[in-house]
């Protein structure tokens, strides 16, 4: 009994004609972007978790940590911030030009009290971007969490020096040069204050209350 070989060859040529029809990891990362640009972060995250799954060692190391740091970007923007972390980590140990995935992941954990991780991150920015204002002041509260007061002192020393004028820098230092003040957690920038009423407007009411009178 001779057995038809035809339906394998045809099963054969149909998955090579879908395997060749898949968009492989350029095209994706590219609708990714597009997505981003226009801040349709799902659509984002959903063509960049196909293009790595297709990413080859072809495509190179540093356009897979831009992917990985898009995806951080973009489950950041919907709140999805323990993904968010992930993607950062991975954009990080796959290229020293992700500034922005440092600089996130150590706002987020910052923000969380993660106050040694958050450091470590900030340094992580700082050897992308050196002296950068942000990160250091990032790093200076991170040490000010830490009750590293000298190394805090010094940071924000620096942030002062690379960008005279820096508000919570400045009011960082007052504080930690001002003896017997407590010290509790990472500074807060202060509230503006309530604006003065003007002399004329304080005479025309005191003026009222004596007509009254």
């Amino acid at each position: 009994m001779k057995r038809s070989f035809a339906p394998i060859v045809l099963a054969l040529v149909l998955a090579s004609g879908l395997s060749a029809c898949r968009k492989k990891f350029g095209p994706l990362r590219q609708e990714a972007q597009k997505a981003f640009d226009e801040k349709n972060y799902n659509e984002a995250i959903g063509d960049l978790n196909e293009a790595l799954s297709r990413w080859a060692d072809s495509d190179g190391r540093a356009v897979k940590g831009d992917a990985y740091q898009m995806l951080g970007k973009s489950y950041h923007a919907i709140g999805r911030n323990e993904q968010a972390m992930d993607a950062y980590r991975q954009a990080i140990g796959l290229s020293t030009s992700t500034y922005d995935s440092a600089y996130d992941l150590a706002l987020i954990e910052l923000a969380s009290n993660q106050f040694e991780q958050a450091a470590a991150h900030f340094r992580d920015a700082l050897r992308m971007k050196r002296d950068d204002p942000l990160a250091t002041l990032g790093l200076a509260n991170s040490y000010y969490g830490m009750k590293n007061f000298t190394a805090a002192q010094e940071m924000y020393e620096r942030v002062v020096t690379v960008s005279p004028g820096v508000q919570d820098a400045l009011d960082a230092l007052k504080s930690l040069k001002t003896p017997g003040r407590p010290r509790h957690g990472a500074p807060k920038a202060k509230p503006a204050p309530p604006a003065k009423k003007s002399k004329s407007i304080s005479k025309k009411k005191k003026t009222a209350k004596r007509r009254h009178g």
